[in-house]
């Protein structure tokens, strides 16, 4: 039997075609404007990379430990929130997935990748008027984004 590979940089594959976000790869920490020790942002790095080592692999209830741990050493990280929001898109749960995602657009709203991940999890929660506000939200962030003009093209 082979060991289990991991978690590390390395092992993240690229995110899902939909379900990117600006913060899937960012080294920051998410929450810039609060000062963290380089220990804490060394934990918060380690605890992230394993969750988006086990959302990846589907385990999602290993994920969602590891980014309630982050969000616990820094309630406004974005990386942890745009994986809280995809743990509750790949259960189908558009009522949380909303949840996270306004969150994560809270904490960085000019991140245009974050308002279209907040516009698929409207539209899993089944309100299609907010999704393309929020697809269009993005578009007006940075025009041209292709994801969002997808989304808003219905394609």
């Amino acid at each position: 039997v082979d060991p289990e590979p991991q978690p590390g940089p390395e092992a993240d594959p690229v995110p899902q075609p939909g379900l990117e976000a600006d913060t899937d790869t960012e080294p920051s920490t998410g929450d810039e404007t609060v000062p963290i020790s380089p220990r804490s942002a060394e934990e918060i790095g380690h605890l992230i990379r394993t969750a988006n080592f086990d959302r990846h692999r589907g385990r999602m209830r290993e994920a969602e430990t590891s980014y309630l741990q982050a969000l616990r050493l820094q309630p406004r990280n974005a990386r942890a929130l745009a994986g809280l929001t995809r743990v509750a898109m790949s259960r189908r749960d558009g009522t949380q997935a909303v949840r996270w995602a306004e969150r994560l657009a809270r904490a960085r709203p000019r991140g245009a990748n974050n308002h279209v991940l907040l516009g698929d999890a409207y539209l899993l929660a089944g309100n299609r008027n907010a999704a393309r506000e929020a697809w269009r939200h993005a578009l007006e962030l940075e025009p041209g984004h292709a994801n969002a003009q997808r989304r808003l093209r219905g394609g």
